[in-house]
């Protein structure tokens, strides 16, 4: 559900938070915060994003879908979640987070993409350093811009026919309104 905070307060001993949030639309929500009453219930407020585009996203999906076609041959198959990760590799967004060997699997669960770059010393003890690549609904109009750039050039060094640049700003431009 989508709103406003309209106004918070603390009491006086600090203790507890009164947040008063302004809902469009409220009466459809209604029915379920009856429901809840005065009993405890989960609250997650995060900031509203708009969703994203599909154009671009989409495009680039269809592009590694010719990319995979193109190079595949008899007996060899690449797939487009395949060259994804290649371009995520490549061109994409990382962070370096450093975990004990014992967490490593759970945040490689939290990436599209981790490579695993060896043990490492801290303190007195040893780590493991990651570096964890983001997936492209976390990345805002230049870092896809670059990605889906990188695509559209391989593909016309394959041949494959690519959007105008016009048509590219248009789906970037569409991208960028629904990620704000």
């Amino acid at each position: 559900m989508r709103g406003r905070i309209e106004s918070m307060s603390m009491s006086l001993d600090g203790s507890t938070l009164r947040v008063s949030l302004a809902i469009p639309n409220g009466r459809q929500h209604i029915k379920v915060l009856n429901e809840i009453g005065d009993k405890d219930a989960e609250i997650t407020v995060k900031r509203y994003r708009k969703k994203r585009s599909l154009d671009a996203n989409a495009y680039m999906w269809v592009l590694l879908d010719k990319m995979a076609a193109k190079l595949s041959a008899p007996g060899i198959t690449i797939t487009k979640d395949e060259l994804y990760l290649n371009y995520i590799r490549e061109v994409g967004v990382f962070t370096y987070i450093i975990c004990r060997d014992r967490a490593v699997e759970d945040v490689s669960n939290l990436f599209r993409l981790v490579e695993n770059m060896g043990e490492i010393h801290v303190g007195d003890g040893t780590a493991t350093q990651l570096r964890c690549y983001y997936g492209t609904s976390c990345y805002n109009t230049e870092q896809m811009s670059r990605l889906i750039n990188a695509i559209v050039d391989a593909c016309r060094e394959l041949g494959i026919e690519t959007a105008t640049p016009d048509e590219q700003a248009r789906m970037m431009k569409l991208w960028e309104e629904n990620n704000r």
